[in-house]
């Protein structure tokens, strides 16, 4: 955005305001909900529902000023305000009831997305925003300056917030078609009074190749832009401790919690308390009005994602792949399938088959691997890459993962992101299935699969990372069978069911377990319904330097009896 940072410079070298740029702005999570919530409400948390923006807007209100919310999305979008708002049934009524409710006078610009986008997402799709002839940010931008010279011009004190999703698309052009509305609108606000303005993205970018393809953009995901723009009389209106503040956390570790504290301590009824629950994160009462602690670390910064610190630590390991981290992998895999199956079969419980549209997914490599030390457990982040489904625009599918390994041997899939385009299977996908899970045939024209045939999963199963799969029936079945994957570094175990009827458990117990943990713990029963295909568990050494040996049992119970086993 080359015109947006040149009108930045501009102001600073003519001093007609002041520009501060956070070179170490640390990012809360890869989406911008839970980033929302956090500036408003102070909350840390991945829990859906609403931001929760009454508990700073509303104090703003009550001193006295005008207060309005622009976005660019249809207000009943996913995403749009009716959802941030909690105004569920997204009719019209229940939004107008929420508005006052959360603190906002107005809304004006937001109304007139519905008609702009005809009702569409143009999330994940690479096409500019048109009104007009016109780009959409454009509008926006006229409005937003229009109205600030406006109440400047009667004294009305203001607090506004405005949120664009333009940058949702894979090719990364989009945002510029806002870059010279943007740089018009600073340079409309070098000339207003008593202002602090606050440009920030609560995220970096995550979508396209160059994002599935490198760590150094993962790494960018979390290093989103902070700049704040203050009006040349500022110093004298908040003083000059609060602007040297500004300047001095230019190069400290800074989260959008310091950000929710500094706007909390402009508002008429001034400061307030750290919450109790923010106290691990070193906050300052006026966040980034004061200076923050400069050995601020990640382990006092709040992220919601294991690796997801833009710090360089001593404690995180980037690793080579190898067959130990191909275990891991292997895990985040069977536990994503599991879920593919699980919202399946919710959804189509008469279905004769575990999967249908959206297929069992079968990974091909793995990479980007990262370890963290943590406090009596390693985090291990990595990528895994699946392929696309027929007909797609690319060759793989990327899904990034997080795996928490304790010192008491329990794993967890703590964390996942499809990073790769998800939205054109949107087409094929099952309902009930996460469309971020989801890769399936794009041939045209879309047919679904016959839902009540039953796969023969023993007779084609791909191998996964390279490595091949053994087939074994269970017993005398003739229909139930397991699989294994076996490496110098563990083992996976799946199971199948193929028979037409009737559902068995199928009971796996430990035998001899050497210097082995399972990821599931064992005796255990798992679940088989007709056409199913279960990741069970992988077996991995507890120490990677001794001898491990490993040997289970698996029966399966039909009818209230054990039949045979293995």
């Amino acid at each position: 955005m080359p015109a947006t940072i040149e009108s930045l410079k501009t102001i600073q070298r003519q001093e007609t305001g002041y520009v501060f740029s956070y070179n170490l702005f640390q990012a809360l999570k890869y989406y911008t909900l839970p980033v929302a919530r956090a500036l408003f409400s102070g909350e840390v948390s991945n829990r859906n529902g609403n931001i929760q923006s009454e508990l700073l807007l509303g104090r703003y209100k009550r001193g006295g000023y005008a207060t309005s919310w622009t976005d660019d999305l249809c207000w009943k979008n996913k995403w749009g305000l009716a959802n941030k708002l909690g105004a569920k049934g997204k009719n019209w009524t229940k939004i107008k009831d929420a508005i006052p409710q959360a603190g906002i006078d107005r809304i004006d610009m937001t109304l007139s997305n519905c008609e702009t986008l005809n009702g569409r997402s143009y999330f994940n799709v690479n096409k500019e925003i048109c009104y007009n002839g016109k780009s959409q940010q454009f509008y926006i931008f006229m409005y937003l300056a229009e109205l600030q010279k406006q109440l400047q011009k009667y004294g009305k004190p203001y607090f506004h917030y405005t949120e664009s999703n333009v940058a949702h698309e894979t090719t990364g052009r989009r945002i510029q078609t806002f870059d010279e509305d943007l740089a018009n609108y600073l340079r409309t606000l070098s000339t207003q009074e008593n202002t602090l303005t606050v440009l920030l993205a609560d995220h970096g970018n995550n979508y396209g190749r160059l994002f599935s393809k490198t760590f150094e953009a993962e790494v960018e995901m979390y290093h989103p832009l902070l700049v704040i723009h203050a009006s040349k009389d500022l110093p004298q209106v908040i003083g000059e401790d609060k602007m040297k503040a500004l300047t001095l956390n230019q190069d400290r570790l800074v989260s959008v919690l310091d950000l929710h504290y500094a706007l909390h301590t402009l508002a008429p009824e001034g400061s307030i308390e750290v919450a109790t629950e923010h106290a691990q994160y070193n906050i300052e009462p006026m966040g980034l009005f004061a200076p923050i602690d400069v050995n601020r670390t990640c382990n006092t910064t709040p992220i919601l994602d294991h690796n997801g610190c833009i710090c360089e630590r001593n404690n995180t390991k980037y690793v080579a792949n190898d067959t130990r981290h191909m275990m891991l992998a292997e895990f985040a895999l069977g536990e994503i399938n599991n879920m593919i199956r699980s919202q399946f079969r919710a959804k189509h419980p008469d279905a004769a088959t575990g999967f249908g549209s959206c297929q069992r997914l079968s990974a091909t490599w793995f990479g980007n691997v990262r370890d963290t030390s943590l406090t009596g457990a390693v985090s291990t982040q990595l990528s895994i890459y699946v392929p696309a489904g027929k007909n797609a625009s690319q060759d793989e599918d990327v899904f990034w993962v997080t795996v928490l390994m304790s010192d008491k041997y329990k794993m967890n899939l703590t964390d996942y992101k499809r990073i790769s385009s998800y939205g054109p299977y949107r087409a094929c996908a099952d309902d009930g299935v996460d469309i971020k899970l989801c890769i399936c045939s794009l041939i045209r024209p879309i047919s679904r699969p016959d839902y009540m045939a039953i796969p023969s999963w023993h007779s084609g199963l791909p191998g996964v990372f390279q490595q091949n799969t053994t087939t074994k029936a269970l017993g005398d079945s003739n229909c139930l069978f397991l699989f294994e994957r076996r490496t110098e570094s563990g083992m996976t175990v799946e199971a199948s069911s193929e028979c037409s009827k009737k559902s068995y458990f199928v009971e796996v117990k430990a035998g001899t377990l050497d210097n082995i943990f399972t990821s599931l713990p064992l005796p255990n029963l798992i679940m088989l319904k007709p056409g199913d295909m279960v990741f069970i568990s992988v077996f991995i050494p507890k120490n990677q330097n001794a001898k491990w040996y490993l040997k289970y049992h698996a029966r399966y119970i039909e009818e209230g009896g054990f039949g045979g086993g293995r």
